[in-house]
C-alpha cells in the first residue's frame, strides 16, 4: 500500500486530489466518485480526439445507414407484393361476379318470349 501511495505522489495525482483540507472535507466514497468521474471525462476527451475511434464510429454509422436502406427496401417490396396480391384478388372476384352475372343474363336471353327458340329466331 505504501508503494502505491508514493507512486501517486510521484505522478502528481496524489497532490492534485488529496490535500489535507480536501481529505477532511470529502469522505472516501465521495473522493472515489470524483476520481472516477474525472477519469471518465479524460477518457471521453481522448476518445473524441482519437482518429482510430472516430473511424470506427463512422464505420458503424455507415453500417446502420446501409441496414436501414436494406430494411426500407424490403419493406417497400413487401408492400408492393401485398398490393399486387390484393389487386389480383379483387380482379379475380370481379371476374367471378361478372361471369355469374353473364350466366344470369344468358338464362334470361335464352328463354326469351314464349314460343320462340331464341333471340335470333328467323322462322
Amino acid at each position: 500500500m505504501r508503494s502505491r501511495e508514493t507512486g501517486l505522489r510521484e505522478t502528481g495525482y496524489h497532490s492534485e486530489h488529496m490535500n489535507d483540507s480536501d481529505e477532511k472535507a470529502e469522505s472516501r466514497k465521495e473522493l472515489a466518485r470524483r476520481i472516477r468521474r474525472e477519469a471518465y471525462q479524460r477518457a471521453k476527451e481522448r476518445r473524441a480526439e482519437d482518429p482510430k475511434f472516430i473511424a470506427l464510429k463512422e464505420a458503424m454509422k455507415e453500417r446502420r445507414r446501409v441496414a436501414a436502406r436494406e430494411a426500407n427496401a424490403r419493406k417497400k417490396a413487401s408492400i408492393a407484393a401485398r398490393k399486387e396480391n390484393e389487386k389480383v384478388a379483387r380482379q379475380t372476384e370481379r371476374d367471378q361476379q361478372r361471369s355469374q352475372a353473364d350466366g344470369e343474363l344468358m338464362k334470361l336471353v335464352t328463354r326469351g318470349p314464349s314460343g320462340s327458340s331464341g333471340p335470333y329466331d328467323v322462322n
